[in-house]
Formats: structure tokens, C-alpha cells, sequence
């Protein structure tokens, strides 16, 4: 859980895989931490997520039609 995000829960097949998606909040930049768990076997694992800024500056700001 992220920032008390909230949780999600996910089904997996035979072999432990799942499909699905999580939205991540708006973060600020930094390293945070994701934990999966599952509650019937007593398994958890976690991962590092890093949230960074990307920033695109385009020139000219205007110009002709079409341009």
C-alpha cells in the first residue's frame, strides 16, 4: 500500500500469475515501496517503485497555422 492508497486484490491461475491494474496516486518523486500479499498461504513479497518527473520544453511556443 502506497501513501494508504488503499488496496486492490487480484486473482491468480494455476500458476500464481495474475492480470489486472492498480492506479498509483499522484506521488511525489522518490523510492516507494509496493507489498503483495497472499492472506490463505502466509506469503508477502514487495517492490521498489521510483516515481520521477519527466519534463518536455518545446520551441517555438507559437507559429504559423499548420506549422
Amino acid at each position: 500500500m502506497i501513501n494508504n492508497a488503499g488496496s486492490k486484490i487480484f486473482k491468480t491461475d494455476a500458476n500464481g500469475y495474475f492480470k489486472g491494474q492498480y492506479t498509483i496516486p499522484a506521488l511525489a518523486s522518490g523510492t516507494y515501496v509496493i507489498n503483495g500479499t497472499i492472506a490463505d498461504h502466509n506469503i508477502t513479497a514487495e517492490a521498489d517503485l521510483r516515481v520521477g518527473v519527466m519534463l518536455v520544453i518545446l520551441t517555438p511556443s507559437s507559429g504559423a497555422s499548420g506549422s
